[in-house]
């Protein structure tokens, strides 16, 4: 067999693959199941604190339904997150990883399949807008160097 011919069974199969009306079901269940196995490798973080379980602080410092603390906590690394709700029913999440620099961190909403990404800024401090209120959890990556590759936490509602 020439290469011509290597080159238009090739093409021929391609074509075939891409006739096909839609994916079938056992390939969608496959890929579900293994986008589950994405975070592995990532070390849990643990709710430590949240100002809303703690009734009688969130009392001392002002209204119930100002922005809600949250704490995560995994070996010495901490995420602290303030999450306030605005009339729409989103939330805005600000916060800080500490120690270290945080590469990438990611809000998965349980209602969404699309990660909704913070904007990162010195010294590990993040912002995410736009997240609907539901039970979330963050992902947070890190570059190489000493302590987990990445962080997730336990899901929370907000």
């Amino acid at each position: 067999m020439s290469s011509t011919d290597h080159h238009e069974a090739a093409i021929a199969a391609l074509r075939e693959a891409v006739a096909l009306e839609s994916v079938p079901a056992e390939v969608v269940a496959a890929a579900r199941a293994t986008y589950t196995w994405r975070t592995i490798d990532a070390e849990l973080a643990a709710l430590a604190f949240d100002s809303q379980a703690a009734g009688e602080l969130v009392g001392a410092r002002g209204s119930a339904n100002g922005p809600r603390s949250l704490s995560f906590e995994y070996g010495s690394v901490a995420i602290e997150v303030e999450a306030s709700v605005d009339s729409r029913g989103n939330a805005t999440l600000q916060g800080q990883v500490a120690p270290g620099k945080p590469s990438a961190i990611e809000v998965h909403h349980a209602d969404s399949t699309e990660p909704f990404l913070a904007t990162l800024r010195p010294n590990g401090l993040f912002e995410v807008v736009g997240v609907p209120v539901g039970a979330i959890r963050l992902m947070v990556r890190f570059s190489l160097g000493a302590g987990p590759a990445m962080l997730l936490t336990e899901w929370v509602t907000i």
